[in-house]
């Protein structure tokens, strides 16, 4: 949920008005499966007290609408750090690999490097590579997109706008490129 504070109200709601249309299902969840310290619910408190800065996003005024728009999406509803970012043992994202992947990630996979490092991120994508990747999952030197992104691309940015795709496209390609950690 750090990322959907980011999220407009109107946006929420609109999100709110949809699910409400959406036929209920009898579903069983599984119990929680966490390790300890994080099988500690009180610690959530403690850990939002710390390190969780609630709050809209805001524009920059000096960039453009689309760029604007890309950073939205990227830091908001489309959570891409929440991956793409790794995180200290307390669990907080490292500012300073701000969406440059992990060689490990959480399930013990390789996360991607979406900054515009060329050696392991997407310094050598163009816009329209990125504009693709974010519709097909095609990536543009032959290779097959890995889950879980694939099932992102399938259940979430495959149904954006172009538009919408070409503003996380010009967002992500304008950041400090970073070396994966």
């Amino acid at each position: 949920y750090p990322s959907f504070t980011r999220m407009a109200r109107q946006d929420l709601l609109d999100l709110k008005a949809y699910l409400d249309t959406v036929k209920a299902v009898r579903n069983a969840v599984p119990s929680h499966d966490l390790r300890f310290p994080y099988n500690l619910r009180f610690a959530l408190g403690v850990w939002k007290w710390l390190f969780f800065r609630p709050g809209p996003f805001k524009p920059r005024p000096d960039k453009g609408a689309s760029w604007n728009r890309g950073a939205y999406i990227v830091t908001g509803p489309g959570h891409c750090g929440e991956c793409h970012t790794i995180r200290n043992f307390l669990g907080v994202p490292e500012e300073d690999h701000t969406l440059a992947g992990a060689k490990k990630g959480p399930d013990g996979k390789r996360v991607a490097n979406i900054t515009p490092e060329p050696k392991d991120g997407i310094g050598l994508w163009s816009a329209a590579d990125l504009v693709k990747f974010l519709k097909t999952g095609d990536l543009p030197f032959g290779e097959e997109v890995d889950a879980p992104m694939d099932e992102v691309i399938a259940d979430s940015s495959s149904h954006w706008t172009d538009g919408d795709r070409r503003a996380v496209a010009e967002y992500l390609l304008s950041l400090p490129a970073r070396k994966t950690p």
